[in-house]
């Protein structure tokens, strides 16, 4: 679908960032018609419990003003946009099933060509500038869809216009189920961090993942796109 925002994003960063697809899924800039499914999804606790800043209990008109806020600020300075929320859509019916977010996306791409992220239906929360967060509504969980849209994020970020060196992701400690998504993806275990993020009053561990563009590429050419945790469907089962 063609989003009101098209029209400003010219750079060729944005404009790749408008659509992402993968084999059964659509990224795309959030739209007003996003807000209600959105609310109706973020009425679980474990959603906001395992990500960045989902506030619980998320209330009616929320989601709303999110997107509103989000597109005025892409108005105002597309170019200059400290983050990029897209929706993630069920390609064969364009059903919306949670989103994902760039966070500042243009420092990601000039502070030593690194992009920090936290992944998974579960993320953690982080004090880096630069992330990128996936968050999916609890009926598409265990189906691979946000092992499919982390692959996705690699792939761009990697071999994308960004053509970044390195892109790291963390998880909360106790989340496994994330570990897993990175594991999947081809990101090497890099650290651990005790009681690194106060999530509601918890000091929470936290691990960390990275994989670097020469990793990424040598994994392709050896095993194929589809073997190195690309579009083959059951690499995301």
């Amino acid at each position: 679908q063609t989003s009101t925002l098209m029209a400003p994003l010219t750079t060729p960063v944005l404009d790749e960032l408008l659509q992402l697809h993968t084999e059964r899924l659509v990224l795309r800039p959030l739209a007003l018609e996003d807000a209600d499914p959105m609310y109706k999804l973020l009425q679980e606790r474990e959603i906001a419990y395992n990500t960045v800043s989902i506030p619980f209990p998320y209330e009616k008109g929320m989601a709303e003003s999110f997107i509103r806020t989000t597109i005025e600020v892409l108005k105002k300075d597309a170019m200059n946009t400290s983050a990029l929320n897209l929706a993630i859509r069920l390609k064969s019916n364009d059903t919306f099933m949670g989103a994902m977010c760039f966070d500042k996306i243009v420092a990601a791409e000039n502070k030593n060509n690194v992009l920090v992220g936290d992944t998974a239906a579960a993320a953690a929360d982080s004090v880096e500038p630069e992330r990128w967060d996936i968050w999916l509504g609890k009926p598409y969980w265990g189906h691979g869809y946000c092992t499919e849209v982390a692959q996705e994020l690699v792939r761009f970020g990697l071999l994308g216009v960004l053509n970044l060196d390195m892109v790291e992701a963390r998880h909360y400690s106790r989340n496994v189920v994330s570990g897993n998504v990175m594991t999947k993806i081809g990101l090497k275990h890099i650290h651990h961090l005790p009681k690194h993020i106060n999530k509601w009053g918890v000091l929470e561990d936290v691990e960390g993942y990275a994989i670097s563009q020469k990793e990424f590429v040598e994994g392709v050419l050896l095993l194929g796109e589809a073997g190195f945790g690309g579009s083959a469907l059951t690499r995301y089962e």
